[in-house]
């Protein structure tokens, strides 16, 4: 799916290593990620994100998921690790 930078309350992708950073902000409240700007892939097309929850948020590992409202109707879960 590609790379999610994320450095001091912005966020750029995801995208490939190819790809030019745009940043956006996002909000976390509790273990919930709000994203205030497009999620690549999982944001267009007429997907839309239904929502991001962290899993771990710590030194030696964060992860969370993204659930994706296809164009389809259906709904679909992107693991997300940090590399």
């Amino acid at each position: 799916m590609g790379n999610i930078t994320i450095d001091g309350g912005r966020y750029s992708g995801p995208a490939s290593e190819s790809d030019a950073p745009d940043f956006h902000p996002y909000d976390v409240e509790g273990k919930v990620v709000l994203w205030k700007g497009p999620l690549g892939g999982l944001s267009s097309g007429g997907n839309s994100v239904a929502s991001t929850i962290i899993d771990r948020n710590d030194a030696q590992e964060v992860t969370f998921h993204v659930v994706v409202h296809t164009s389809g109707g259906n709904f679909t879960d992107v693991s997300c690790t940090r590399g």
